[in-house]
Parts: structure tokens; sequence; C-alpha cells
């Protein structure tokens, strides 16, 4: 069965909109075994890459233990690309009154998985991380 790439992003988004631990098996499901994800602009201490489904669960589960949570709204479509506005909310990003976060996400789409995802903030939202980061 092939799935549209904008339904496979809009259903993993749907277990990541209030991630917990109970949900993060359904999430990952929607992820190629190979999936990479990658987030740009970062503090450089933290970690901003996580290459298949074993470094992308222990990512996932630090987000579900800091109360993640998740909306986008995908804005473009090109064959197996889809790219989404994203707003994030967890524990630390209410207390530094940063929340939410807002970025682009690119997801690319194979065999109805999603096989790399791209995570950019604003730069609004670059300059707040930078500016409670200290970078």
């Amino acid at each position: 069965m092939t799935t549209k790439p904008e339904d496979v992003v809009l259903s993993a988004g749907q277990e990541w909109e209030a991630l917990t631990p109970a949900s993060i098996d359904a999430a990952l499901a929607w992820y190629a075994d190979d999936a990479v994800v990658t987030l740009i602009g970062l503090s450089p201490d933290q970690p901003n890459t996580f290459r298949g489904k074993a470094q992308i669960r222990a990512w996932m589960e630090d987000l579900a233990a800091h109360d993640f949570n998740l909306k986008f709204e995908v804005r473009e479509v090109s064959d197996d690309t889809v790219t989404t506005l994203t707003r994030t909310w967890m524990d630390w990003t209410r207390k530094a009154g940063i929340a939410p976060i807002i970025a682009t996400e690119v997801f690319v789409i194979h065999d109805d998985k999603i096989v790399s995802e791209t995570w950019t903030p604003s730069p609004e939202s670059q300059a707040q991380i930078a500016a409670i980061s200290g970078t």
C-alpha cells in the first residue's frame, strides 16, 4: 500500500502531539529503521543528529519525560518531501517563556516511512534559544 507522503507525516504527527512513553512505539512505526533526524540550531552541547530507531527512540523518550507537545501544519508537498510549520512546547521552553518554538521541518518519505527529518527553528526562535543557552 502506498500512502501519500503528507498522510505519513500527519499520521506520525498525531502520535507526536502529546508524546508519552505509550505513544513512542506508534510514532516510531512511521520511521524507517535507518531514519535520520537532524535538529539545526540547538546548543552545541546538545546532540543534533539521531540515526536509526534506537537513537530516535532514546531522543523521543527524553522528550516525553519533559512534557513535550507538538502541533504542525503541512505547508508544501513536492514528490516525496513534505515541509511543515511546526510548533513545539516542553518544560524548558515553557519555563524560559519561549514556548512555542516555531520551526520548519522537512520530511523525506520512502515506502510509507520517514527516512529523513530535519528541524530548523525560525530566526526568532533561534535567537530565543541562543539567548537562554548563551550561544
